[in-house]
């Protein structure tokens, strides 16, 4: 598990070092200017991105079929590319945490408003990233991306029909955030809760699926 994440890590310094220096910099230069946690925040899933495109140069490089040759199993294959969206994830955090401060510092609102932002933000990141995997597993990066904005746009037209048919009031969603933002911590423990176990079933999903899977 280790040389397989030695090795993805190589491969990221190499492949998107540049890029992700570029970011880096603009996106803090921008939250600075601007005053706003959004680019800081956002960080967990521009890493998540990285670590999906590992797979497009996986399979472009036919490391499906040379790992089978390899005394590695199939759930060790998939099991390292959720620790290491886990990792991304919690990279995005600590980057958030590190430059957050400095905004709330200069507006003079409290430093513990950050820790939860990104904190929600990070818990969003893994439950996003992990139902994402099973699509790229199934059906490749490309329709797998496709099939999670398919299945993200098909939830949102169930809420809009259920608010035009009246099942759902306007209000739901107003109290909901109203809730939450007045119970921080139960909605962090709610959010933690969900994401791990999401994220657990996603991990063993995406398993089952490239267990089927022949090279």
């Amino acid at each position: 598990m280790k040389g397989l994440l030695l090795k993805d890590l190589y491969i990221l310094k190499h492949a998107y070092f540049k890029n992700l220096t570029l970011v880096l910099v603009i996106y803090t230069a921008l939250g600075l200017a601007m005053k706003l946690r959004f680019f800081f925040n956002i960080m967990g899933w521009m890493f998540g991105f990285y670590v999906v495109g590992l797979l497009s140069l996986d399979k472009a490089s036919n490391w499906d079929f040379y790992a089978s040759a390899l005394p590695l199993s199939k759930p060790q294959l998939v099991g390292e590319k959720f620790i290491l969206l886990l990792l991304c994830a919690l990279a995005g955090f600590a980057y958030g945490m590190v430059m957050s401060p400095l905004i709330q510092w200069r507006m003079g609102t409290p430093i513990t408003e950050s820790l939860l932002v990104a904190l929600i933000v990070t818990l969003v990141v893994l439950l996003y990233f992990g139902i994402m995997m099973p699509f790229v597993y199934k059906f490749g990066v490309e329709k797998g991306r496709t099939g999670m904005l398919l299945a993200i746009a098909a939830f949102g037209g169930i809420i809009m029909f259920l608010g035009s048919t009246g099942r759902l009031s306007d209000e739901t969603p107003i109290a909901a955030f109203s809730w939450m933002d007045e119970n921080p911590l139960p909605t962090i423990a709610l959010l933690s809760a969900a994401a791990i176990v999401v994220y657990a079933v996603c991990w063993i999903v995406s398993v089952a699926i490239y267990n089927k899977k022949e090279f």
